[in-house]
């Protein structure tokens, strides 16, 4: 029920809509300007209640997305209640939820999953992201 959720709230960053494969390596300009765009650390922030794994209700969810120069990132779900700033639980992260990406001619960005080790079933899963990045922006 939690991987759903997690799933869920992953898919619906609203900073990114499509996802596909480019099976083409050469890279355009504006490709390569696309690709400079993306990299950086990405938060989403929103309202959600559920419970975390162990029974502790939360009504705010943090995203979080890193996509580094090298073309791999992470990404996290860390859930919190309105007593605390501290997150209540953290899914994913750089262990858990590592990532490979690449951006097609259409602006299209793939992520490949890359488990950790640690984990191998995070509840943060990279390969269910949906990403459009668009030029400039």
């Amino acid at each position: 029920m939690h991987w759903v959720m997690a799933a869920t709230l992953v898919c619906g960053v609203s900073l990114f809509t499509a996802c596909s494969s480019n099976d083409d390596n050469s890279t355009t300009s504006s490709q390569q300007e696309m690709e400079e765009n993306l990299i950086g650390l990405w938060t989403e922030e929103f309202k959600y209640e559920d419970v975390t794994e162990a029974g502790k209700p939360f009504n705010r969810a943090l995203i979080v997305v890193e996509a580094k120069a090298d073309h791999t990132g992470y990404m996290a779900l860390a859930v919190f209640d309105d007593e605390f700033n501290e997150p209540l639980e953290v899914y994913g992260g750089p262990k858990d939820a590592p990532f490979t990406w690449q951006v097609n001619a259409d602006g299209k960005i793939t992520l490949s999953a890359t488990r950790g080790a640690e984990n191998p079933n995070s509840m943060v899963n990279p390969g269910q992201v949906n990403m459009t990045c668009t030029q400039g922006g």
